[in-house]
């Protein structure tokens, strides 16, 4: 295992939801009703030291504005940069149900196996 993947084990969720409400100067509350997310659900998340889930924690980074590449970026690494097309591709794939990811994750993995044979 390398540094950053040990490092990735011990990255604690919570400090740094709260590390970014506290710089966008919100509260648990404002995080709620700007991710779309019950108040309960937010508050839970530190009442119970829970981790949020990866649909929470989309929603979340989506009201804060940040991908979650970004959300994991450790202090003093940069976030991965993403080309238009590919941040393109990451808008439109928001907008998919889960069926239609699924469908889309199959096609990509049909073509990407024949680009290689």
């Amino acid at each position: 295992m390398d540094k950053k993947d040990n490092n990735l084990q011990h990255f604690d969720v919570l400090s740094r939801l709260t590390s970014l409400m506290h710089a966008k100067g919100w509260t648990r509350y404002r995080l709620a009703k700007k991710a779309g997310l019950s108040t309960t659900t937010i508050n839970n998340l530190w009442l119970r030291n829970n981790v949020p889930t990866i649909f929470t924690l989309e929603d979340i980074c989506r009201a804060l504005g940040i991908t979650m590449a970004e959300f994991f970026t450790l202090p003093g690494e940069k976030a991965p940069a993403f080309t238009a097309e590919q941040q393109a591709l990451l808008a439109r794939w928001d907008m998919l149900t889960a069926e239609q990811r699924a469908a889309f994750l199959l096609l990509m993995q049909g073509c990407s196996e024949n680009a290689n044979s």
